[in-house]
């Protein structure tokens, strides 16, 4: 399947909820995303939707979101509804997270690092990457503030079951350092707060 196809396909998810009722770009990918997290048991709770909509919605086949193991839904968000993500959001296409890891993965396994941090790690195309590499040998953390974003690499970690610990944190406030205690509050959808500082780990 062509990344077209699976536009067009989670255009329909959207389009089928935002004709449910008048709603915002980004209610609208929020619920989205609620509805996607859901079906694939990340999220706790089930979208608000009428019973027409749940009906309308079961006859899309999620199965399209396994076709490519790459960042579907995060590309389709930023070049779709660039508005509800953060201002000048930097995101990386598949093709140029994987020329950063051409450079840097052999110095990595020179020095038999198997741990990576990504404080910053938007809706999880490096730690997609980095699992298509090195499997479940790699230990991944990632850390992201923007909710959206957040949701997305939960999802990601969740279709392509990847072992990954992600937090919704933002490195300029909460320690995510290796040995930090706010991985204790990771991967959970309903983002918990924390009160700590920033100590830098590992990043690449």
């Amino acid at each position: 399947m062509s990344y077209s196809e699976v536009h067009a396909a989670l255009k329909r998810v959207l389009d089928t909820l935002l004709s449910e009722r008048q709603m915002s770009d980004q209610q609208g990918i929020e619920m989205m995303l609620n509805w996607i997290g859901y079906s694939f048991r990340v999220a706790d709770l089930s979208p608000t939707i009428t019973r027409k909509t749940w009906e309308a919605l079961e006859e899309i086949d999620l199965d399209f979101l396994y076709a490519v193991k790459e960042d579907m839904i995060g590309r389709f968000i930023f070049e779709e509804y660039p508005a509800v993500l953060p201002d000048n959001y930097p995101y990386q296409y598949p093709s140029e997270i994987k020329a950063k890891l051409d450079r840097i993965l052999p110095h990595a396994k020179e020095e038999q690092i198997d741990r990576f941090i990504d404080p910053c790690g938007g809706s999880g195309g490096l730690m997609i990457e980095l699992h298509n590499r090195m499997g479940k040998k790699a230990i991944l953390y990632m850390a992201e503030p923007n909710v959206i974003l957040y949701h997305v690499a939960l999802i990601n970690a969740s279709i392509f079951d990847i072992p990954a610990r992600i937090l919704h944190a933002n490195e300029h406030l909460h320690d995510v350092s290796e040995s930090s205690p706010n991985w204790a509050h990771a991967n959970q959808w309903t983002p918990s707060y924390y009160r700590f500082i920033l100590r830098t780990g590992p990043v690449i």
